[in-house]
């Protein structure tokens, strides 16, 4: 009887832990999403100067939030991303209109994957 219990505590634990996590990933993505999204206006109206604010800020929120972030994910993923939010500082900088918005792109694809791969399915279960 002893066993069981422990066994459904520690049940219990790891599906209130998975679903913290997926929150909190989740969370954090939609945060960053919206970022994305104001530096994409932002880009398509040459606003370089605030542009350049913002993704320095991107970079900075990010590299703080990526060390908490890890422990839920694949280290790849946060790799990837923290690699193309470098690239676009260095492009809003430059005033390199189609490359910067690129990014901008392909960051929204790795965080809305960062969801996707987050999700409980039976896919991603299997």
């Amino acid at each position: 009887m002893k066993n069981l219990v422990v066994s459904f505590l520690i049940f219990l634990i790891l599906i209130i832990t998975i679903t913290f996590s997926i929150n909190f990933l989740v969370n954090k993505a939609n945060f960053y999403s919206g970022k994305a999204d104001q530096l994409e206006s932002l880009v398509t109206q040459d606003s370089w100067d605030e542009a350049y604010e913002i993704s320095t800020d991107f970079l900075t929120t990010w590299e703080e939030d990526s060390k908490k972030i890890s422990v839920f994910i694949n280290h790849f993923q946060v790799d990837a991303i923290s690699n193309q939010i470098l690239k676009l500082t260095q492009y809003t900088k430059y005033h390199d209109k189609s490359e910067a918005l690129a990014l901008i792109h392909d960051i929204k694809f790795l965080l809305k994957e960062l969801i996707e791969i987050e999700k409980v399915t039976i896919s991603n279960i299997f």
